[in-house]
């Protein structure tokens, strides 16, 4: 697929990417490194939310500066995780809500 960026996430899923999702243009005008965020943010989450039993979803949660933050859903459909959902700066509700959720395990990364 020419319009997706294959990344993979810190348990070894290959997570296709889709280009559009890596327009930053939500976060205004930041530092040219910010640009790669959505993938580093799937490689290496703050925190990542894996549900479990009838809904295969994974989101992933990590700042960006000291302004933004970036909340990256995926879906495995098939053999494969594709990402569904980016949203800028969600809020402690939209955060606590996923946790909540049934079959919900919660995955700290540890930078090594």
């Amino acid at each position: 697929m020419n319009n997706t960026e294959t990344v993979v996430d810190p348990l070894g899923n290959e997570v296709l990417l889709p280009k559009h999702f890596a327009d930053l243009s939500i976060l205004g005008n930041e530092a040219p490194e910010v640009y790669d965020m959505p993938s580093k943010v799937i490689e290496a989450p703050a925190l990542m939310m894996k549900f479990e039993g009838g809904s295969e979803e994974n989101y992933y949660y990590r700042s960006i500066g000291w302004e933004n933050a970036l909340l990256i859903g995926t879906k495995k459909i098939g053999d494969r995780w594709i990402v569904h959902s980016m949203q800028n700066n969600p809020s402690s509700e939209q955060l606590c809500d996923i946790c909540r959720s049934n079959n919900v395990q919660l995955i700290e990364y540890k930078l090594s």
